[in-house]
């Protein structure tokens, strides 16, 4: 958890501060502690300050959690189910820490969601839009291996 302390820009006031506390990907609460001590939940600055994140820092944080193979492929087995970590973690060939990792990190980047139901904590995809990005990425590198194939064609006929 971090707490980020912001001076309100209408007051003159140090000892009027706002705390807010969040984890790295999800912001739980924002508390509002008024000189006098008091506490109100203040969810409109929940919004204010998600709004203030870039788009591109919101690109980077997505595309930066899919740059794994082993997270793609956990998304690709999820597909459109919702799947017990008891399902996923067979699926591969690795450790089951290894697996809860990259299924946390896609859970802080928004890309899967999560719930327990008793014992078993289940994942799915949040949002299916997901899958096309992915199909978006894999028609480029399609193209792209297009195009290798094209300059080995060449070459070959420039050696002959």
């Amino acid at each position: 958890m971090f707490y980020l302390r912001i001076n309100p820009k209408d007051s003159k006031k140090t000892d009027s501060m706002i705390f807010v506390k969040f984890q790295i990907s999800q912001l739980t609460y924002i508390n509002y502690v008024s000189p006098y001590g008091d506490i109100f939940i203040c969810w409109q600055l929940l919004l204010i300050i998600t709004m203030n994140r870039s788009v591109t820092d919101w690109r980077a944080k997505i595309l930066g959690t899919l740059s794994d193979p082993t997270r793609l492929e956990i998304v690709e087995f999820l597909g459109g189910e919702e799947r017990c970590v008891c399902e996923i973690v067979p699926a591969f060939e690795r450790a089951q820490s290894t697996i809860s990792k990259h299924l946390n990190l896609l859970f802080e980047a928004g890309i899967v969601e999560r719930r327990t139901e008793g014992k078993r904590t289940l994942y799915r995809v949040r949002n299916p839009k997901i899958f096309d990005l992915l199909r978006e990425v894999d028609a480029m590198a399609l193209d792209q291996i297009s195009e290798l194939k094209k300059a080995e064609e060449m070459l070959e006929a420039s050696i002959r």
